[in-house]
């Protein structure tokens, strides 16, 4: 007896991909930043591998990070990077892996972020960020372990920095992200 190879799966509709994205995108836009976290894992799972999989990959991690879940948007900038390591989003997660060490107090750790960013990326907007947030952390006695170790507040990324800075405004970069 043979047993029929299984059907191959339908591919996914393209409008319906589209759709999803932009449900999630909708959710971070409107600051319902749980409930986008699961939407953009959702999607993840379901088109890992399609045009918008880097871009929700972002998003999902940009969402951790308002929500000041620094730790979790860290693993998930570094999945952006393993997973899709050509992605137009790559500076501006690293920059967000030196934002996230920084909020956590491991400034060493910001600081190497930093220079790797710069060094990967020079001339970028990321790059420029990380040159200003080298030059604060530069500032700081040494031993310091930053404001948010110190006294358990969070330091906001500069208010002029692009999408991917908090406050998050994706609709800023929503040209981009939604084709």
């Amino acid at each position: 007896m043979t047993i029929p190879a299984p059907a191959p799966s339908p591919a996914p509709d393209p409008v319906q991909m589209q759709a999803a994205y932009q449900q999630a995108f909708k959710l971070l836009q409107q600051s319902r930043y749980d409930q986008s976290i699961k939407a953009f894992r959702a999607f993840l799972l379901a088109h890992p591998g399609s045009e918008y999989a880097d871009k929700a990959q972002f998003w999902l991690a940009e969402a951790c990070f308002v929500s000041g879940r620094y730790a979790e948007a860290m693993q998930e900038y570094v999945k952006l990077l393993r997973q899709y390591p050509h992605s137009l989003k790559s500076a501006q997660a690293k920059l967000k892996i030196g934002y996230s060490f920084q909020e956590l107090g491991q400034l060493n750790e910001a600081r190497t972020m930093f220079t790797l960013l710069i060094d990967q990326h020079p001339d970028t907007t990321a790059a420029r960020l990380a040159r200003e947030r080298l030059a604060s952390l530069a500032a700081l006695p040494a031993g310091t372990q930053g404001p948010a170790a110190a006294e358990g507040t969070s330091i906001a990324p500069p208010a002029a920095e692009p999408p991917g800075g908090a406050p998050v405004d994706p609709a800023a970069d929503a040209a981009t992200d939604i084709r």
